[in-house]
């Protein structure tokens, strides 16, 4: 009998919430049998953890066409909003393109977007065109149209979004927001565990050991972490499978949800069996019902502040994870609110000077850190103690910079990085033709601020950004210019604007 090497278990923890079904284990038979076709594919420098990945995400991707269960269908819904073709990269005659059966650029994306998520932290991106992605495509495709017929629907996950009677509980909802953060083929965070990490380091200062940081991590990311190919977060994901499955009202409820991340909240009212009135450290008021708050003791109507987050769900505000009552607090709480409530100058600069000393390009170069300042502080009047809003390692300070602005007047700036030798603008003195010709800006522009790149673009900037093509430097070129703003979508992800 054949090893399996994909358990049921991997297959059943990548549905929304855990769920099994009766379907799991026709699908696990599939994902094995498609895991050995991959592997004798012929193609070669694939590690065992890539080769399980996408035979992984591409069952999951057949078992959503095949039932029609919204998530592939969201995500081509917004492709061609956004685009104006249901995919990146792969042309498709969309009169033939059947949308709840497998297609063989389909799979090229999943496939794409596997490597994408397991090579990205080691700075790799492949190119979509590569025939390594191809031939994988045409076997798992020719598996797929071979099991057809036979393979079930999965007709209660399908009824899952269909009916999505979920939203109608704010926790069952957020629960498929994890989902989509954690464990959904085509959106999960990259390196999730390591985000929960990032954001627990964050959140130790505020309150060691008297919540679960780690709980409260998970519960909180969906929230505020862009993720998947397109860079939206969870609330976004959700809401494009239900307007796939007709639920266009209940998608509206999980788009337009609001988070109050963690943080000390004053209660100034409260009244056990209703609820507690709360005001956070920007001075807003808000009620949260006794149902809101999962039922506390009755310590919790006895303290004076409270530590956690809260979301507002369909006009109701919900405690979002772990909380923590006392009558601790109330100093810090009025320091920070103090601290939070002064009038702070930003960065002390006009945007529209910035701009019509550019000529309208948020680009700008500079020798060093110290040139950058000089022109700052005494060109543009910023004043010297906003400097530090700008961080920059004492080691890159000699090293030339670009600098970019957004519209909102923020600085994103690339110390060292050598950005500045591929931009090639009038402005720029340090752009080097011939040496940028020899390397490719590629990664450069990834880099940039979304706003900047589209700039860039638009003004034919960036003429030596190109993916490795086994068809030449110039459809490499081609492929950038064409998918930019998606290349920019799926690499940036959180950084994406």
């Amino acid at each position: 009998m054949r090893k399996k090497l994909i358990t049921q278990g991997e297959i059943t923890k990548r549905h929304p919430i855990g769920m099994t079904y009766v379907t799991d284990s026709d699908y696990t038979n599939f994902a094995n049998v498609l895991l050995d076709v991959l592997r004798h594919a012929g193609v070669i420098d694939l590690s065992s953890n890539e080769y399980k990945e996408i035979a992984i995400n591409l069952t999951l991707y057949y078992e959503d066409v095949m039932a029609d269960i919204g998530i592939w269908r969201g995500f081509t819904d917004k492709v061609k909003e956004l685009y104006g073709r249901y995919l990146p990269f792969y042309e498709l005659k969309e009169d033939e393109y059947v949308r709840d059966e497998p297609n063989v650029e389909d799979v090229k994306f999943v496939i794409w977007n596997t490597f994408l998520t397991v090579r990205l932290p080691k700075g790799k991106l492949s190119n979509p065109e590569t025939p390594v992605i191809a031939r994988l495509a045409e076997v798992a495709y020719e598996l797929m149209d071979e099991w057809f017929e036979e393979i079930p629907i999965n007709e209660e996950l399908q009824n899952f979004f269909r009916k999505a009677k979920f939203m109608d509980d704010f926790y069952a909802q957020r629960e498929v927001l994890k989902w989509l953060s954690y464990n959904c083929y085509l959106t999960s965070i990259i390196d999730s565990q390591k985000a929960i990490k990032d954001l627990v380091k964050k959140y130790s200062h505020l309150l060691k050991d008297k919540i679960d940081m780690h709980d409260e991590a998970e519960c909180v990311l969906p929230y505020t972490q862009k993720t998947g190919p397109l860079a939206l977060r969870a609330p976004e994901w959700l809401g494009l499978i239900l307007r796939a499955n007709g639920q266009k009202r209940k998608a509206i409820w999980t788009e337009q949800q609001d988070l109050k991340p963690l943080d000390i909240f004053k209660i100034l009212e409260s009244k056990e069996g209703q609820g507690v009135k709360l005001e956070d450290t920007k001075g807003d008021t808000f009620f949260v019902t006794d149902a809101g708050l999962c039922n506390p003791s009755h310590y919790a109507y006895e303290s004076k502040v409270v530590f956690a987050s809260f979301v507002k769900y369909r006009d109701k505000w919900f405690v979002s994870s772990d909380s923590a009552w006392g009558t601790f607090g109330v100093e810090l709480f009025e320091l920070t609110k103090s601290e939070l409530t002064k009038i702070y100058p930003g960065m002390g600069i006009d945007y529209d000077d910035l701009m019509d000393n550019s000529g309208g390009s948020p680009f700008f170069y500079f020798k060093n850190y110290q040139d950058m300042t000089d022109f700052l502080v005494n060109e543009m009047g910023m004043p010297k103690d906003r400097l530090k809003l700008i961080y920059v390692p004492e080691k890159d300070k000699k090293e030339k910079a670009l600098v970019v602005l957004n519209k909102k007047g923020e600085f994103f700036g690339l110390f060292g990085e050598k950005a500045e030798i591929f931009l090639k603008d009038v402005r720029n003195p340090y752009y080097e033709a011939e040496k940028a010709g020899k390397s490719n800006a590629l990664f450069t522009a990834l880099k940039l601020p979304s706003e900047a790149l589209r700039y860039a673009m638009e003004h034919d900037m960036l003429p030596d950004a190109y993916l490795n093509s086994i068809y030449g430097k110039e459809r490499g070129k081609a492929l950038f210019r064409e998918n930019y703003d998606f290349f920019s979508r799926a690499v940036r992800r959180e950084e994406y604007s």
